[in-house]
């Protein structure tokens, strides 16, 4: 352990483990600025963290110190402040590639695009298994007569969109899925199984004659074939061997044996399942790499790239390139020192990366050491906020990485874990150690993705708050609980209290604002409860970063007028936008409109005063641009005093800005109508940002958006709320020695194997690590709210 001045020595190799409210960005900024304090130009200084935000703060609080501090430094800096190299992992890897694009036979004005949100993946996917079932005779080879025959054989028993929708999720896994290798479900019982299910069959007569196909059957697909054909016989409703004999069946064996022999067969079924598992992942795998290469040929013809591309092609640009070494040498030629922020959100690939870059530093090679340079790596992070698993973050990289840098680098290394806590009260911080040194606990012989805590020291001398707000089961419980927090929300406004610095670092009490109020949840799926409660309550709120844009009133409203205005003869759509709050019809005002004679409802509508507007804004589609015509229309039908809440004027200007970037890139009127056609049941667009900074409201967002603010009171909403895992058979296992790819559709057999087993596990650890974050946001007071009996379940279960 180190003492605190000594990861500022500008000589040394250094990793801090600095936890929530330790001053992490402080510690990485004065680095920094040690670096520029000894001459070191900031063009050779290479920073990477893993958020635009996080760099864009970096950047702030270097100059912010600097200006403080040393005003003549600051001004220099200042002045090269576009060669201050600070961006994330992916811009970083995007400047290599544009650098070096030449050697990688890419255009360097190539684009960047989201395959899902351009439908490229469904589009390849679409052609890829056409061109394999499809093939020209002069073209055949044996590869693509046994694609053919894997491709044909997936979509006879899962159905062609079953089939292309396991397909994507090995695209959606890229670069896991390029730089790892199918690891296969253990079957070695097979054969044992089959002949230990064979001599139980033939203890009795009746199983013998009954069961004769499957005493005579080796093929794995045909034994699960008679089996399930069989279920009925063999097993329960709830699909465990039965131990019951049937009445009149014939059966002379005991039913302890009659036990004893299903459980056999169950044993086989199961393990020939897992053969036909196994053959399904290498056929899977199979398709994919045949579809990926066509994907990449697609990318090249349109010059754009995706952001999965980004690490895959930087990894391999810099291990298995010719040109790997001149690569190098040029970004040695450029680079003194590397940092890496927000470490904990690595995976392995990345830190190969990072590995790569730092390969000749180590091996004392090239000019640094003749000119009296000692390069460095400076690396910052905290275990316990690793909760991006499903962006494959693996928790695992942190301590490889204390590991190698200590063998790399010896008496050159430092590794220092901060205890300090600048951010919460004392009754915050001795909560969350009384909790999190119960349940973050990690032995010797432990494995790596294990969380160990260590307990924090508040600095803050304030006392802070905790506590609990507790729902009891029943019926309306989430609405019940989102009324509480209203309700409490109101009892602290503008009468409880907070601290807030004044005159330096001096705490003066402050009444509490709605701006000062964070509501957190695990996920999103109750958050209309939230909303619903409090606009009841007259609280205003934001929704920060929050999805399901399209299914948003405003949105759904927009969406029925650009239908209407570009297709008159869309009753449907017309229907709606009447009944909707810009026009607010009755139904029978509606039917009235209707009941007229010869005329269509869009012609009906023109001769009423108040719903001409539609016509007369649907008349000027040929003369202005539909963008315009939408704000047009807002501003006529009052649409902005509708839709007053910030939140929802933003999402009605980012539609807008939606339609005017289509008109931009000359997509058509029929192009604009079906790509809104198709996002109708889709909830994964976020909702428009809104500058949360200045604004006096509470705001509502999930832990992964709060990770790295900090609010003076928080509500950790929906504690006695249960995570479903354990949905995905087609997962990625990375480890420091290999990258595997798992398959296995049948949950039953998932919970037994070993791989699957662990993967579960380490989201179970990283459930914890998402309850440390939530309440390590909160200042002043940690208000903790849920649904909680007996059970303790969810989060309450850690208390």
């Amino acid at each position: 352990m180190s003492t605190s001045s000594s990861i500022f020595d500008i000589t040394k190799n250094v990793v801090v483990s600095a936890p929530a409210g330790s001053g992490k960005t402080e510690k990485l900024a004065r680095r920094y600025i040690a670096l520029l304090s000894a001459g070191v130009s900031p063009e050779r200084i290479l920073a990477i963290t893993f958020t635009e935000k996080a760099a864009a703060e970096m950047k702030e609080r270097i100059l912010r110190i600097l200006k403080a501090e040393k005003p003549e430094l600051y001004r220099a800096i200042k002045e090269k402040i576009f060669l201050m190299r600070i961006s994330t992992i992916h811009s970083f890897c995007l400047s290599l590639l544009k650098r070096f694009a030449f050697e990688l036979e890419l255009d360097p004005n190539f684009e960047i695009v989201d395959p899902k949100d351009s439908g490229l993946i469904d589009s390849v996917l679409s052609s890829s298994f056409t061109g394999i079932i499809e093939v020209p005779e002069k073209k055949k080879d044996a590869n693509l007569e046994v694609l053919r025959e894997n491709l044909v054989k997936l979509s006879s028993k899962y159905g062609w969109g079953k089939l292309k929708e396991i397909v994507e999720k090995f695209f959606l896994l890229r670069p896991a899925t390029l730089v790892g290798r199918p690891e296969l479900l253990n079957v070695s019982n097979f054969k044992k199984s089959r002949f230990a299910a064979i001599a139980a069959l033939k203890k009795d007569t009746y199983f013998s004659e009954n069961y004769r196909e499957l005493i005579n059957e080796e093929s794995p697909e045909a034994i699960v074939y008679i089996i399930d054909s069989l279920k009925e016989l063999l097993l329960t409703t709830g699909g465990t061997p039965r131990k019951q004999i049937a009445k009149g069946s014939g059966i002379k064996i005991s039913k302890e044996e009659y036990a004893a022999v299903n459980e056999q067969i169950f044993t086989l079924y199961n393990e020939a399942k897992r053969h036909i598992f196994n053959e399904e992942l290498l056929m899977f795998y199979g398709i994919f790499i045949h579809s990926n290469n066509e994907y990449t040929r697609v990318k090249k013809e349109l010059n754009v790239l995706d952001f999965n591309d980004l690490e895959y092609i930087t990894y391999e640009l810099l291990n298995s390139h010719a040109e790997v070494d001149n690569i190098l040498y040029a970004f040695d030629e450029q680079t003194d020192h590397i940092f890496v922020d927000e470490f904990q959100d690595t995976n392995f690939l990345q830190w190969a990366i990072i590995n790569k870059l730092t390969e000749e530093w180590r091996a004392g090679l090239g000019s640094k050491r003749d000119n009296g340079i000692i390069p460095t790596l400076f690396i910052v992070g905290d275990e316990k906020q690793s909760i991006f698993g499903f962006r494959n973050a693996n928790v695992e990289v942190f301590d490889t990485a204390i590991a190698e840098m200590q063998k790399w680098y010896g008496s050159g290394f430092i590794y220092e874990q901060v205890s300090e806590n600048y951010r919460s009260g004392i009754n915050i911080v001795e909560f969350v150690n009384n909790v999190f040194s119960r349940i973050m606990t990690r032995g010797q012989f432990e494995p790596k993705w294990r969380t160990q805590y260590k307990s924090f020291n508040p600095i803050r001398k304030i006392p802070g708050n905790v506590e609990n707000i507790e729902i009891q089961k029943g019926t309306e419980e989430n609405q019940k609980e989102a009324k509480k927090v209203a309700e409490r929300i109101n009892e602290l406004v503008g009468k409880e209290s907070i601290s807030i610095k004044e005159n330096g670092n001096k705490e003066t009490p402050a009444k509490i604002k709605k701006g000062d109020i964070a509501v957190l949840l695990r996920k999103r799926t109750h958050l209309a409860d939230f909303e619903e409660a409090f606009t009841a309550a007259k609280i205003d709120y934001v929704v920060v970063n929050g999805l399901g844009f399209y299914q948003q009133p405003e949105i759904i409203i927009l969406r029925s007028l650009l239908f209407t205005l570009l297709e008159p003869s869309d009753d449907y759509n017309l229907y709606l936008l009447l009944k909707s709050r810009l026009f607010s019809l009755k139904e029978e005002e509606i039917i009235d409109l209707v009941s007229k004679e010869g005329l269509t409802l869009y012609d009906k509508i023109g001769e009423n005063n108040k719903l001409a507007i539609i016509t007369e804004h649907a008349g000027m589609l040929n003369t202005k641009p539909l963008n315009q015509i939408l704000e047009s229309f807002m501003e006529n039908v009052g649409g902005w005093k509708v839709f007053w809440e910030p939140q929802r004027a933003a999402n009605i200007k980012k539609f807008i800005e939606i339609v005017q970037e289509f008109e931009s890139k000359g997509s058509s009127l029929q192009m604009i109508r079906a790509y809104f056609e198709e996002r109708v049941d889709t909830d994964e667009e976020p909702k428009a940002n809104l500058s949360t900074e200045d604004t006096d409201a509470v705001k509502i967002m999930t832990v992964h958006t709060a990770k790295g603010l900090e609010f003076p009171v928080v509500f950790f909403v929906r504690m006695g709320e249960e995570v479903r895992r354990d949905r995905d058979f087609v997962r990625i296992n990375e480890s420091k020695e290999k990258t595997g790819i798992l398959y296995c559709p049948d949950k039953e057999i998932r919970e037994d194997v070993f791989e699957f087993k662990e993967l579960k596990l380490k989201e179970e650890e990283e459930e914890k690590r998402i309850f440390y974050v939530a309440v390590t946001r909160a200042r002043d007071r940690l208000i903790l709210s849920g649904v909680r009996d007996e059970k303790n379940k969810g989060f309450w279960k850690y208390l």
